[in-house]
Order: structure tokens, then C-alpha cells, then sequence
């Protein structure tokens, strides 16, 4: 049932009213009760308000940790590719230097796997090109204008 009626809260206010009634036939009784509609409607408000701050605590929880989980991959993405440079750094000056000295690849300032065992290689080539230069009879220095092998073109690293 729905009619308005004066509030007890303020008796000088006449507000609309919800209302239900329910007969108990054994004891000839009827049951009711209601809710102001302007109370209900205060209610709601004053939830919805704190549902929103919730959102928003919620919300500024959310976005500081996506913006915490993308800063430490970027820092862990910086690191892996500075060690990465690095390594790259020493091979390619390793073979820079290649042609004109037998100075071999510090493998313990390699940091990636994969790139220590191209310094492995590298370092053993080294190796075998002055144990075939020993027995060949030639010095196992290089000259400053690097040796000619037949059929493959070297190209100048050197910019």
C-alpha cells in the first residue's frame, strides 16, 4: 500500500509511505509495517556514494600496481639489455681485433649462456689458427694487413 503520512521523525513533514498488511485469521490480528520512500531513497544515495569511493580506492589500488608491475619490467627488461649490449659489445670488438691479434675473449664478462659459448668458439679458433700457423712454420702473429684465405672474402668491420 502506498499513501503518505506524517513522519514521527519530524511530525511537521508529510512524506510518502510504503506499507504492507498481513491478517492472522486464528488470532483476528493484522501485521504491518512500513518504510519511508524518502528514507529508502537516502539510503540508496548515501550506498551508492560509498560504493563509488569504494571504486575508486579500488581503482587507484588497481592502476598503482599495473604501474608498480610495469616499472619493475622495466627495470628487469633495462638490466637484461644493457648485460645483453654488453656482451654483443665484446664479441664484435673480439672480431674487430681478430684479423690483426691473437688476444682472446674474456669469457668470465660474458653473461648470457648462448653468448659465452660463441666467446668458447671464438676463443678456440684462436687457438687452432696458431697451432695451424706453428705447424705450418709461420709466425703466429698476425700482420697489421690480416692474412688472405683463398676463396673467402673478409669484409672490414672496422667503420
Amino acid at each position: 500500500i502506498q499513501y503518505t503520512h506524517r513522519k514521527l521523525t519530524d511530525p511537521g513533514i508529510q512524506s510518502r509511505k510504503i506499507s504492507f498488511v498481513l491478517g492472522v485469521k486464528d488470532l483476528q490480528w493484522l501485521v504491518g509495517a512500513g518504510v519511508y520512500i524518502d528514507d529508502v531513497e537516502s539510503d540508496i544515495a548515501r550506498m551508492q556514494a560509498q560504493l563509488n569511493h569504494q571504486l575508486k580506492i579500488k581503482f587507484l589500488f588497481f592502476s598503482m600496481t599495473v604501474t608498480a608491475i610495469l616499472g619493475l619490467f622495466y627495470l628487469f627488461f633495462r638490466s637484461l639489455n644493457r648485460r645483453l649490449k654488453n656482451d654483443v659489445e665484446l664479441l664484435v670488438s673480439f672480431f674487430k681485433r681478430a684479423a690483426n691479434s691473437d688476444e682472446a675473449i674474456d669469457q668470465e664478462h660474458i653473461k648470457f649462456a648462448e653468448l659465452g659459448q660463441m666467446a668458447k668458439y671464438a676463443n678456440q679458433m684462436l687457438v687452432d689458427r696458431k697451432l695451424s700457423a706453428d705447424a705450418a712454420g709461420e709466425r703466429s702473429e698476425i700482420p697489421p694487413h690480416g692474412r688472405k684465405f683463398p676463396g673467402y672474402h673478409l669484409p672490414n668491420v672496422d667503420s
